[in-house]
């Protein structure tokens, strides 16, 4: 009877049990059937605000491009306009320069331009397609007009209204005002196609989900414009902001295709919640089998887990915490490590803290135990014997896991081969070793600082340039070993770089000068270089001391300046029988006067005498300019530059050259430029260059009988880069392919008298004023002998006048 109630139970509880699992089936359907509906209710709610918020996010990002691209073009405009001001006006070239790296990197820009006090366009940049703008008046009806005058009066950087540009098309302009010696000197203009520029922005967007019109005060400048056709008006999304005074408008409006494309993967996502609903069903059933596999899961993973630990590089373990280290479990990369293999361990037949390095265990023991203590795991590197008798670095890391009353305190953890690894923190010790060697051996001082200026490394050959010890200056800033003005400007140029990344000094030689200790001043040679560690920023400096240099230099220019002084005396004494019949001209005047005066006045005719004193003292100033002049060019002095006029030069030099030249019967025509830039000249040593050349002129004038006219001329006209050119043209012999190759060598000469050392002479002075000196013979007789000077606000110049 039990059998049989048993036989006919168990299929009626397997049949309730599936009719029972069919209801719960239905019934979970229905219940995710609902919450599918409704997700996706939320879902489409969902999309709606996601596009929304889109829209939003894309005017808002247009809004914020075009503040930060105008921000820097207006911060870029500044820089240009500063570095006017603080040159005291631009040579053109670099303006040129300038403009060009900021028409690089701006793009949209068509134009920089340059406008005087006057509002008058003098300079343009590209003039390519903008000849038009070539002297533009800004006049007061101009559109730009107001942005210019507020910009004058201001100081700062200013924006125009849009106004329709010549070439067609809307456009912005951008005025900074410019000052020279703290007065206004003009604006530097940025003329913006605003298509152009807008087109940039929106290209760096990859802006091809929305359509975006932008108004600027009212009118459409621009409309982006991908392809696709746009949503319904309910969906634009207008934004309206204000930067630098302009009122800018956009309104964006999805595509079709977005808001399709969202509303779709919203559908999809609805279509896999739902089916992550079916398998949170499914996970119930999977339950009921959990048990069964449960046996099976922990086999795996016993299996899985001897994988992972065969194929850990180094060796994972379990042991007891005593010095000997005995172990409970290794894994199988034991005997990479130790040449042991798993059983001799696990056994206990090796205890790996006998393999530790005998002046390692005392230290090692330590350490771990403090971790065990403080209930914190612990990294420790120490050295092993291995079974081969090698000695090996070995790194591990381990945790105290349990306590047990049999056998102590367990420690787990896992340890590895670091022996590669020291071996190379060897060598790159050594090496760091070696450099700093090479560094401290080095002729030159060399010394390192951080971003913050503080020295770092001080060499022996800095220690013995400046007078401090390396443990003395080390951790001081670097400005102590400056004097003034540089120790203030340092401060400046580091913030400059570190902020710009513009070097001024960096990877550039440069003659400066340094302080020692003492207080000394002297002269070196600096040259400053980062090191490539980022993102810390560190330098090193190579410093020589050119102290020697520097008194060679002043030897050498002091021998340049007793040979010009030599060489005028000759040419002084080449010149005696002019200067004497010039001279005895206006005595022998005064002597005729002066005995008709006295034949006057003793006949009673006194009223006459005060005539003939007139005369008396216009014929003796005469002979003392001319004994002045000839005294000026022999003076002997120090070589001192100073700023003057290159025509008054040329002028006085014709004068000196009258005397020669009338004993030549010889005319001096002086033809002088307009608009000349002032030269640092030492005026002596240049009046004697025109000299030289005058008279090399006039006497290959002589040689040729002039037969090809009686006039030299000496002219001064407009120089390379904006300088000054003198020539002496002549119309005599020219100058021979034989004598031409050495014309400028010592002791080269034509002449039948002279030491040939004129024109080399001559070239010395040139260069020392950082000019050329040339020549060529003319077309039609004779040659042409020129020299340039540098102007006057040339940075070498301005520094050694």
């Amino acid at each position: 009877m039990p059998v049989l109630r048993q036989r006919w139970y168990r299929p009626l509880q397997h049949a309730w049990s599936k009719r029972r699992a069919l209801w719960l089936a239905l019934l979970a359907g229905a219940l995710m059937a609902v919450a599918v509906a409704a997700l996706r209710q939320s879902l489409n709610e969902r999309a709606r605000e996601h596009i929304g918020a889109a829209t939003g996010y894309a005017g808002h990002t247009i809004e914020l491009l075009i503040r930060e691209d105008m921000a820097q073009r207006r911060a870029a405009l500044a820089r240009l306009a500063q570095r006017w001001t603080a040159t005291g006006g631009m040579p053109r070239p670099l303006w040129e320069a300038d403009a060009a790296s900021y028409v690089a990197d701006m793009p949209g820009v068509q134009a920089i331009e340059w406008a005087d006090t006057d509002m008058r366009v003098r300079w343009i940049y590209p003039l390519a397609g903008n000849e038009a703008a070539r002297g533009l008046h800004i006049s007061p009806t101009h559109p730009a007009r107001a942005a210019a005058d507020a910009a004058r009066a201001s100081g700062t950087a200013t924006v125009s209204q849009p106004f329709e540009l010549a070439k067609g098309g809307p456009g912005i302009v951008a005025f900074a005002p410019v000052m020279r010696n703290g007065s206004f000197d003009g604006l530097v203009i940025i003329v913006v196609r605003l298509q152009a520029w807008l087109e940039q922005i929106f290209n760096r967007l990859q802006f091809e989900e929305h359509d975006a019109r932008i108004f600027l005060t009212g009118q459409e400048v621009y409309h982006h414009h991908p392809p696709g056709e746009a949503a319904a008006a309910r969906w634009q999304n207008p934004r309206a902001f204000t930067v630098q005074g302009l009122t800018w408008a956009a309104a964006v409006t999805p595509k079709r295709e977005f808001v399709a494309d969202i509303y779709t993967r919203r559908a999809n996502l609805g279509l896999v919640v739902g089916l992550l609903l079916s398998l949170l069903v499914a996970a119930a059933v999977y339950l009921t089998v959990t048990a069964r596999l449960r046996a099976f899961q922990l086999h795996d993973t016993a299996s899985r887990l001897a994988g992972v630990f065969q194929n850990l590089p180094g060796m994972a373990y379990r042991c007891i915490n005593k010095p000997s280290w005995p172990m409970e479990f290794v894994s199988e990369g034991c005997e990479h490590l130790s040449g042991y293999r798993r059983r001799d361990f696990e056994t206990q037949r090796i205890f790996w803290g006998e393999l530790i390095h005998p002046e390692d265990r005392p230290p090692i023991w330590q350490k771990v135990q403090r971790a065990i203590d403080a209930r914190e795991s612990f990294e420790i590197e120490y050295r092993i014997v291995t079974r081969e008798n090698e000695e090996r670095w070995m790194w591990e890391r381990g945790r105290a896991v349990s306590v047990a009353a049999d056998n102590g305190i367990h420690i787990e953890g896992i340890i590895n081969d670091i022996t590669d690894r020291k071996r190379a923190e060897l060598a790159l010790e050594e090496a760091r070793a070696f450099s700093e060697a090479v560094v401290d051996t080095a002729a030159e001082a060399v010394i390192t600082i951080d971003a913050g200026g503080a020295i770092e490394t001080f060499n022996r050959a800095a220690q013995q340039m400046f007078g401090y010890s390396a443990q003395e200056i080390r951790g001081r800033n670097v400005r102590e070993l400056m004097p003034d003005p540089y120790r203030g400007e340092h401060d400046h140029y580091m913030a400059d770089y570190l902020t710009t990344g513009q070097p001024r000094m960096i990877g550039r030689d440069r003659d400066v000068e340094a302080r020692r200790a003492d207080g000394t001043v002297f002269p070196i040679s600096l040259s400053v270089s980062e090191l490539p560690h980022p993102p810390h920023h560190r330098f090193v400096g190579l410093i020589r001391d050119i102290s020697r240099q520097r008194a060679a230099e002043l030897e050498a220019r002091e021998h340049r300046a007793q040979l010009a002084h030599v060489d005028r005396l000759n040419m002084l004494g080449e010149m005696a029988t002019g200067i004497a019949h010039e001279i005895n001209q206006p005595l022998t005047a005064i002597s005729l006067f002066a005995q008709a005066g006295k034949r006057l006045f003793e006949s009673g005719e006194r009223d006459q005498v005060v005539d003939i004193f007139d005369k008396l003292s216009q014929h003796a100033q005469r002979a003392g300019n001319v004994i002045e002049r000839m005294l000026t060019l022999a003076r002997r002095g120090e070589s001192a530059k100073e700023i003057t006029d290159c025509n008054t030069l040329v002028t006085e030099v014709a004068k000196l050259a009258e005397v020669d030249a009338r004993l030549m019967n010889i005319t001096i025509e002086v033809n002088t430029g307009e608009g000349l830039p002032l030269v640092a000249v030492d005026a002596v040593q240049i009046q004697q260059v025109a000299l030289n050349l005058l008279r090399n002129g006039m006497e290959a004038m002589r040689s040729t009988d002039c037969r090809h006219g009686r006039t030299i001329r000496l002219q001064t006209q407009p120089g390379a880069d904006s300088g000054v050119q003198v020539a002496v043209v002549d119309s005599g012999c020219g100058v021979s392919k034989q004598a031409a190759e050495k014309i400028f060598s010592p002791f080269s000469t034509t002449k039948d008298s002279g030491l040939g050392l004129g024109l080399s002479i001559c070239q010395a002075i040139i260069s020392a004023h950082g000019g050329q000196l040339g020549f060529y013979n003319n077309t039609a007789a004779g040659a042409t002998f020129f020299f340039s000077l540098p102007p006057a606000n040339s940075s070498s110049t301005l520094q050694e006048a």
